[in-house]
């Protein structure tokens, strides 16, 4: 992930993660790890 702006209270809000070129899935991977991280 190189670029992220989320908002402080993401644990209390629903998250949509949309990957427009879905290869081999590592960046949804990444970005699934990066959204459990923050809550």
């Amino acid at each position: 992930v190189i670029f992220e702006k989320l908002p402080q209270d993401i644990s209390d809000r629903h998250v949509l993660l949309l990957d427009p070129i879905l290869g081999t899935g590592y960046s949804a991977v990444e970005a699934i790890n990066l959204l459990l991280k923050r809550g």
